[in-house]
């Protein structure tokens, strides 16, 4: 969780302003992984490339976890950032089975998957 945390935290400031239901799936992965704005800080100056992250996160689930977050995060604030429609679709090319990604027009979708999924996720 903390490695899609990361990749996540990239895709949000790729557009250099985070806001709206950006902060709100970067806070609830702060709750999901129990850490405060310092250690989240500390995590996000790891500054972790999103190859070396799909290569860490080897199962399948995980990897599709990363993607659809990914697109939540590029899609959360309802403008398109080709930098990070970019960043989503080279990072589903590198994943084991790339997903077959909805029209970005659409995205909502993963907002919502991603917003349940932080929901119910267990520590």
């Amino acid at each position: 969780m903390k490695l899609i945390f990361q990749i996540s935290f990239k895709v949000a400031k790729a557009d250099r302003v985070i806001e709206g239901y950006e902060k709100e799936i970067l806070e609830r992965f702060k709750e999901v992984l129990e850490i405060n704005d310092l250690q989240a800080a500390e995590i996000l100056d790891e500054n972790i490339s999103i190859e070396s992250a799909i290569r860490n996160l080897s199962d399948q689930k995980s990897q599709e976890m990363l993607i659809k977050t990914m697109c939540a995060l590029a899609f959360a604030d309802g403008v398109r950032y080709e930098e990070e429609i970019n960043m989503v679709q080279k990072a589903n090319e590198q994943i084991n089975t790339p997903l077959d990604l909805i029209p970005w027009e659409h995205w909502e979708h993963y907002v919502e998957e991603t917003s349940d999924a932080l929901k119910y996720w267990k520590p």
